[in-house]
């Protein structure tokens, strides 16, 4: 074969390859697309931060492919295949976690916000707060009182909406606000 037609299948083989590379990385981001979609009704409310990651990766796959990185777009795709099987297969065990968790913070959390706005109550209807009750801090936590009370209210209403992982976060949130408000009235 003459020099001349070598350099000329070279660059058709670069652009064969390619074409084969762009197909892959699409199959491999449409196949994730496919895995995500598969995932159960409620993976979103379970999992929402993982969902949400993933749906992001998808985005970002496609970018890659458009800007020619069929490599990453590959391996990314493939990644996040297997992040949503993964996701899928511990679906149920994370949200058995996450319920176990939830009640028991919905057992203790009324009962400590009971306790501390009985306390607040309690100090605000004296003439002087104790000394060792910053009042500063007391007045901010009285403030925020019956805004703890409304998101705990609020998170268990997502518990009950389905929202779990949501509901857990909020319920948390309360229950470090509560445990710093009750160490500073004095009772913890």
């Amino acid at each position: 074969m003459p020099r001349s037609s070598s350099l000329m299948l070279t660059p058709m083989l670069l652009v064969a390859m390619a074409g084969c590379a762009k197909s892959s990385a699409n199959s491999a981001v449409a196949k994730a697309e496919k895995d995500i979609a598969a995932l159960p009704p409620d993976a979103a409310k379970v999992a929402p931060k993982e969902v949400k990651a993933m749906n992001e990766s998808i985005a970002a796959l496609k970018t890659d492919i458009a800007n020619g990185n069929f490599r990453d777009a590959l391996m990314g795709g493939r990644g996040v295949s297997s992040q949503a099987r993964d996701l899928a297969l511990n679906l149920n065990a994370r949200r058995t976690q996450i319920t176990a968790a939830f009640n028991s913070t919905a057992e203790e959390l009324p009962k400590r916000l009971a306790t501390l706005q009985a306390k607040v109550d309690e100090l605000g209807k004296a003439r002087r707060l104790r000394p060792d009750v910053d009042a500063t801090k007391f007045a901010a936590l009285k403030a925020a009182l019956p805004s703890w009370t409304q998101a705990w209210a609020d998170a268990s209403q997502a518990f009950k909406n389905g929202d779990i992982a949501v509901a857990l976060s909020r319920a948390n949130e309360v229950k470090a606000h509560v445990a710093e408000a009750m160490r500073v009235v004095g009772l913890e």
